[in-house]
């Protein structure tokens, strides 16, 4: 398995508060979490989502150190691809520039498939 970091301020996760949100219309989410140091609130926005999931032992990433970045050679990604050319033959671009990031902690990591993710500080 293939990652890549973010560019993006890569504080690690905590485990001690972690949100992960999702709106089904407007196909958008966040995820938020604190710094695993230092007093900082990490919030990130992603667009277009088109699934999200956290897990604490089951990840793609499992290998990867506590940090943000994104898989490359996504299996769960390659599954949603694969099922939409299926269901919808004439429309099978419709995942095209869905990229399937993460955000590893310590004992738990979000997994989002999305076109985009945005930084922004959060208060806390």
């Amino acid at each position: 398995m293939r990652f890549a970091n973010l560019e993006l301020p890569d504080p690690s996760p905590s485990t001690s508060f972690v949100v992960l949100h999702i709106e089904e219309i407007g196909g958008n989410c966040y995820v938020e979490y604190d710094a695993w140091q230092g007093t900082e609130r990490v919030h990130l926005d992603f667009k277009r989502v088109i699934g999200a999931r956290m897990d604490s032992y089951h990840s793609e990433c499992g290998a990867a150190p506590a940090r943000i970045g994104e898989v490359i050679d996504s299996r769960w990604l390659a599954r949603c691809v694969e099922s939409q050319r299926r269901a919808y033959p004439r429309d099978p671009d419709t995942l095209a520039g869905i990229r399937h990031f993460f955000v590893k902690g310590h004992d738990v990591t979000v997994e989002v498939l999305a076109e985009s993710v945005t930084l922004r500080q959060a208060p806390r």
